[in-house]
């Protein structure tokens, strides 16, 4: 499982880039994330998508370890992958 550290009060993008095994064009409709901690959902939302990649922006304002869940949908299929994030603090 991919894992990312940010220090509180930071607030930037983490960036997914999504790739076929196959060699074939993806196409996103959509993109949504869950940010969770203690296994209570803190935010959620949808992903800005841009061709094969999504992008979602981060305001990690309290420190701990947070799951990030994304539910990515690339018709027929929805795919999903976890991130670790740490925040510290500075």
């Amino acid at each position: 499982m991919e894992s990312r550290n940010y220090l509180v009060g930071e607030k930037k993008y983490i960036n997914f880039e999504i790739t076929s095994c196959e060699d074939e064009a993806i196409v996103i409709t959509d993109a949504l994330y869950a940010l969770k901690k203690d296994g209570i959902t803190v935010e959620t939302g949808k992903a800005e998508v841009d061709g094969n990649e999504i992008r979602i922006l981060l305001d990690t304002d309290e420190p701990g370890v947070f799951l990030l869940e994304v539910a990515v949908t690339i018709p027929p299929e929805t795919i999903k992958r976890n991130c670790v994030i740490r925040v510290l603090e500075s």
